[in-house]
Protein backbone atom coordinates (compact mmCIF):
# COMPACT_ATOMS: atom_id res chain seq x y z
CA UNK A 1 0.00 0.00 0.00
CA UNK A 2 1.46 3.38 -1.01
CA UNK A 3 0.32 6.88 -0.08
CA UNK A 4 1.56 9.58 -2.46
CA UNK A 5 1.96 13.26 -1.63
CA UNK A 6 3.59 16.00 -3.65
CA UNK A 7 6.49 16.29 -1.18
CA UNK A 8 7.15 12.71 -0.03
CA UNK A 9 6.13 9.08 -0.29
CA UNK A 10 5.14 6.90 2.65
CA UNK A 11 5.40 3.12 2.32
CA UNK A 12 3.62 0.94 4.84
CA UNK A 13 4.50 -2.78 4.96
CA UNK A 14 2.29 -5.04 7.00
CA UNK A 15 3.18 -8.64 7.62
CA UNK A 16 2.02 -9.22 11.15
CA UNK A 17 0.57 -7.23 14.03
CA UNK A 18 3.52 -4.83 14.05
CA UNK A 19 3.34 -1.77 11.83
CA UNK A 20 6.53 -0.48 10.17
CA UNK A 21 6.48 2.90 8.47
CA UNK A 22 9.25 4.28 6.23
CA UNK A 23 9.20 7.88 5.11
CA UNK A 24 11.48 9.44 2.51
CA UNK A 25 11.66 13.23 2.24
CA UNK A 26 13.17 14.71 -0.91
CA UNK A 27 14.99 18.06 -0.84
CA UNK A 28 15.72 20.07 -3.95
CA UNK A 29 17.61 23.29 -4.70
CA UNK A 30 14.75 25.53 -3.58
CA UNK A 31 14.60 23.73 -0.22
CA UNK A 32 18.35 24.12 0.24
CA UNK A 33 18.26 27.85 -0.55
CA UNK A 34 15.33 28.45 1.78
CA UNK A 35 17.10 26.53 4.54
CA UNK A 36 20.16 28.80 4.23
CA UNK A 37 18.23 32.03 4.65
CA UNK A 38 16.33 32.43 1.44
CA UNK A 39 17.12 33.47 -2.07
CA UNK A 40 17.48 37.17 -1.23
CA UNK A 41 20.24 36.41 1.27
CA UNK A 42 22.16 34.43 -1.35
CA UNK A 43 21.86 37.28 -3.88
CA UNK A 44 22.99 39.81 -1.27
CA UNK A 45 26.01 37.68 -0.39
CA UNK A 46 27.02 37.29 -4.07
CA UNK A 47 26.59 41.02 -4.71
CA UNK A 48 28.73 41.85 -1.66
CA UNK A 49 31.48 39.49 -2.76
CA UNK A 50 31.48 40.90 -6.31
CA UNK A 51 31.60 44.57 -5.26
CA UNK A 52 34.04 44.27 -2.34
CA UNK A 53 37.16 45.04 -4.41
CA UNK A 54 35.58 48.05 -6.13
CA UNK A 55 34.42 49.43 -2.79
CA UNK A 56 37.92 49.07 -1.35
CA UNK A 57 39.49 50.95 -4.27
CA UNK A 58 36.91 53.73 -4.09
CA UNK A 59 37.39 54.02 -0.33
CA UNK A 60 41.16 54.49 -0.61
CA UNK A 61 40.73 56.91 -3.51
CA UNK A 62 38.31 59.00 -1.45
CA UNK A 63 40.63 59.03 1.59
CA UNK A 64 43.60 60.00 -0.58
CA UNK A 65 41.71 62.83 -2.27
CA UNK A 66 40.64 64.23 1.13
CA UNK A 67 44.14 64.07 2.61
CA UNK A 68 46.15 65.33 -0.39
CA UNK A 69 45.76 68.75 -1.97
CA UNK A 70 46.70 68.91 -5.61
CA UNK A 71 46.62 71.52 -8.36
CA UNK A 72 45.81 70.71 -11.97
CA UNK A 73 47.66 73.22 -14.18
CA UNK A 74 45.48 72.47 -17.21
CA UNK A 75 42.36 73.72 -15.43
CA UNK A 76 43.82 77.22 -14.76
Amino acid sequence: MMHANSDFFVFIFTGDDKKYETERVVFNLVDAVSATGGFVSVITLLFTMLTLRIQKVLFYKDITSKLCLYHDPSSA
